[in-house]
């Protein structure tokens, strides 16, 4: 199984490096297809498997031709990417930063340590280090230190609702609370996105070989490299050591 599907690898590979060197106009779009199934293959983690994913190929709207199909299909592959970014980059929801800006202004504060005074010293103040690049000296890149009072630490200490609350006002003008997403939704609603839309791929790509077939001028695009070559990757155990092997030297695991 594992050598068939490498074997259509190498061969999807050859065909593209094939039709690069054909048709120059094609050729952009080629070459773009061409680097994603290098790089697919070239980074392919030593614990994975190609499994073949048997994907139909999609029917066509009434009237519909094959070039027509493809681009119905990668428009709408496209707003998924579109939508795929949005899920990437939407932001917290306000209420999740403002308890992280607490605790940060929480975490700064700190007060002196008053104990001296009862025996008649001055009290210890919250210090910060700093760290200085010296340019007034012949050697470069010499580095100076010092220490002085913090006066973030104290502010934090001394003020620290009424700056929790002007922290929070701040917040709020920023807050986009109608696309925000937390962290654990953000990673969950990302990973059906791109199930989705590698699914799409593979139809789109499925579509295309029925294209190529009958010599249409049409080529692969953005689609994942994996859904051109028909094929996705699984995480398997490693093989377990050979008596007298040596451990760093490891091969990609064959299914047979």
């Amino acid at each position: 199984m594992q050598r068939r599907l490498i074997k259509e690898c190498k061969d999807t590979y050859d065909t593209l490096v094939r039709r690069q060197k054909v048709n120059a106009e094609e050729a952009q779009d080629v070459g773009r297809a061409l680097q994603a199934v290098e790089t697919f293959l070239k980074n392919r983690p030593g614990n994975t498997v190609f499994e073949e994913v048997m994907t139909p190929v999609p029917p066509l709207q009434k009237g519909e031709t094959i070039l027509e199909g493809v681009a119905r299909l990668r428009k709408k592959a496209a707003e998924h990417r579109k939508a795929l970014v949005a899920i990437e980059n939407a932001p917290r929801p306000s209420s999740e930063v403002k308890a992280l800006a607490k605790a940060e202004i929480e975490k700064l504060a700190q007060a002196p340590d008053v104990r001296n005074l009862f025996q008649g010293g001055t009290p210890n103040w919250p210090t910060a280090n700093l760290t200085a690049q010296l340019f007034n000296i012949s050697e470069r890149g010499a580095i100076g230190f010092a220490s002085t009072v913090d006066g973030l630490a104290l502010t934090c200490w001394l003020h620290k609702d009424a700056l929790i609350a002007a922290v929070n006002r701040e917040i709020d003008k920023y807050a986009q609370d109608s696309i925000a997403m937390s962290p654990a939704t953000k990673e969950k609603a990302a990973a059906e996105m791109a199930q989705t839309l590698l699914a799409l791929e593979h139809s789109i790509c499925r579509l295309i070989d029925v294209g190529l077939e009958q010599k249409l001028p049409i080529e692969y695009g953005e689609e994942a490299a994996g859904a051109m070559m028909g094929i996705t990757l699984r995480t398997v155990p490693p093989p377990p050591a050979s008596p007298g092997s040596n451990p760093g030297r490891t091969s990609w695991p064959l299914r047979r």
